[in-house]
C-alpha cells in the first residue's frame, strides 16, 4: 500500500519543483525570446536607416563629373562580328550600388514586417513579466495567494494564460498563413483580369477597325447606286422631254394640215 502511494505521488508535482522547472522556466524562456526579436528588430532597423541615409547620397554622387569621368576598368567584347569596348565608370559602380541598397532596403522591409519582430518583442515581453509578477505575488503571499489553495490559484492562473497565448499564436499563424494565400490568389486573379482585358481590348481593336471599315464600304455602295439612280432619272426626263416635243410637233403638224384644208374650202 505504502508502495502505491509513492507510484502516485510520483505523478505529482511539488511546489518547488512547479516553481523552479515549469515556472521559472517560461519566464526565462520568453525572456530569451523578447531579447532575441528585439535584437533582431534594432539591427534591422538601423541597417534600414543607414541605407535610406545613404542611397541619396551615392546618386548624388554618382552624378558629379568628376566621377562620371573616372574609368575604373574597361570591359572588352564582340557584338556580331564588331569588337567592343565599353569603359565602366566610377558613376556606373555608384548607380549600381544605390540601386543594389534600395533592393536591400525594400527586402529588409517586408521581412520586418513578415516576421514580425517588433510586436514579438513586446508580447514575450509581456508575457514574462506576467508571470513574474504572479510569482513576486505567490512568494510573497500576497493576494489573491494568501489562502490554502495559493499554490493550485498559481497553477491554475499560470497555465490557463499560457494556453491563452498558445491559441492567439496558433491563430496569427493560421491568419498569417490564409492572408498570405489570399494575397497569393489576388495577384493570380488580377493577372488574369489584365491578360482577360488586353484580350478583350484587342477583340474590340479589331471589331472597331471592321466597323469602321464597313461604313466606308456601305457609303461607296450608296453613293454608286444614287449615281445609277440619277442617271435613270435622267433618261427618263429626257424620254419624257423627246416625247413631249415629238407630241408637240405632231400637235403643230395637224393644225397646220387642218388650216390648209379649210383655206382651200373657202376658196
Amino acid at each position: 500500500m505504502a508502495e502505491n502511494i509513492k507510484k502516485k505521488q510520483g505523478f505529482f508535482m511539488s511546489e518547488k519543483e512547479y516553481i523552479d522547472e515549469r515556472l521559472q522556466g517560461q519566464i526565462d524562456w520568453h525572456q530569451k525570446k523578447a531579447s532575441w526579436n528585439k535584437d533582431k528588430y534594432r539591427k534591422i532597423k538601423m541597417t534600414e536607416f543607414i541605407l535610406a541615409a545613404s542611397i541619396p547620397v551615392v546618386i548624388s554622387l554618382s552624378a558629379m563629373g568628376i566621377f562620371e569621368s573616372s574609368t575604373i576598368l574597361t570591359i572588352d567584347g564582340v557584338i556580331g562580328k564588331t569588337d567592343v569596348s565599353m569603359p565602366v565608370t566610377l558613376s556606373t559602380v555608384l548607380q549600381i550600388l544605390a540601386a543594389t541598397a534600395g533592393v536591400i532596403l525594400t527586402i529588409l522591409n517586408k521581412v520586418v514586417d513578415l516576421d514580425e519582430y517588433f510586436s514579438n518583442w513586446k508580447e514575450y515581453r509581456a508575457i514574462a513579466e506576467f508571470l513574474e509578477h504572479q510569482k513576486i505575488l505567490y512568494v510573497t503571499r500576497t493576494y489573491p495567494y494568501n489562502t490554502p489553495q495559493s499554490f493550485q490559484s498559481l497553477v491554475a492562473t499560470s497555465e490557463d494564460y499560457l494556453a491563452k497565448e498558445i491559441q492567439k499564436w496558433q491563430q496569427q499563424e493560421s491568419k498569417i498563413d490564409n492572408s498570405l494565400t489570399e494575397s497569393t490568389l489576388g495577384k493570380l486573379s488580377e493577372m488574369q483580369n489584365s491578360w482577360k482585358t488586353q484580350d478583350d481590348s484587342a477583340k474590340y481593336t479589331k471589331i472597331d477597325k471592321k466597323e469602321q471599315a464597313t461604313p466606308v464600304i456601305e457609303k461607296d455602295a450608296t453613293n454608286k447606286k444614287d449615281v445609277v439612280d440619277n442617271k435613270v432619272t435622267t433618261n427618263d426626263d429626257t424620254k419624257i422631254v423627246s416625247n413631249d416635243e415629238n407630241f408637240d410637233d405632231t400637235n403643230t403638224v395637224d393644225d397646220t394640215k387642218k388650216t390648209e384644208s379649210d383655206d382651200e374650202a373657202l376658196g
